[in-house]
């Protein structure tokens, strides 16, 4: 587990034995990957370096090591999520092993997470706000975020955030372009900001909606049972 960041995908990728009903070993993954968290977690957030048996200086844990064992897990992630014996609390528990530190951008999570959703069509609405419950979409690249936004895999709640945010980055963007540049603006940039920002409140609204209908809809269960 000292070596995880020099490894690659395939390494990763052993087959499982009986009783194990998955097609690789996952459980095996997550203890390699628990003991390299353990093991590094005191060095956590810096650069750290000693010096080995020959007296050489070598890199210990430092930040790109980390940044490798992310996109290897993620992408770990992707390769076993066609499973359709894959637990969806194996997958969870596997993903939230990374530290946030470790996982800067949250694109690889988010292919992992669609796969997942695509090849088990039959998860509860619950399971399916858990699983996207792993990403933060402010992590996440434009193009990502505009794929995320047409997918309807994703909880309803989901996109809106997406939306949400790519709206507040998108006039975060034209303010700070604008502050930049010319002092003055046209009629029509200021038109257009104008827009922009109603826009945001428009979608703010629509999610606090959202939350108060997903809240109605869970206290009629409740009462039902």
């Amino acid at each position: 587990s000292m070596k995880l960041y020099e490894a690659s995908v395939k390494d990763l990728l052993i087959p499982a034995r009986p009783p194990q009903t998955t097609v690789y070993d996952v459980e095996l993954v997550q203890c390699i990957v628990k003991r390299f968290v353990m093991q590094g977690r005191s060095g956590w957030d810096i650069d750290s370096y000693e010096k080995n048996e020959k007296g050489d200086i070598s890199l210990v844990f430092g930040r790109g090591s980390w940044l490798n064992v992310g996109g290897l897990v993620d992408a770990y992630l992707a390769e076993i999520a066609s499973d359709p014996n894959l637990p969806i609390s194996s997958f969870v528990e596997l993903s939230r092993l990374i530290p946030e530190s470790a996982r800067p951008i949250h694109d690889g999570l988010y292919r992992a997470i669609d796969i997942f959703l695509k090849e088990h069509p039959h998860l509860t609405k619950a399971e399916k706000k858990q699983i996207c419950a792993l990403m933060d979409v402010k992590k996440l690249t434009v193009d990502t975020s505009l794929h995320a936004a047409q997918n309807d895999r994703l909880p309803l709640r989901v996109v809106v955030q997406v939306l949400y945010f790519e709206q507040i980055r998108a006039t975060s963007g034209t303010l700070t372009s604008h502050n930049t540049s010319s002092s003055t603006q046209s009629k029509e940039e200021e038109e257009w900001d104008q827009r922009t920002l109603r826009n945001s409140k428009s979608m703010r609204r629509q999610m606090d909606e959202m939350m108060i209908h997903e809240a109605e809809e869970v206290h009629k269960t409740v009462k039902m049972m």
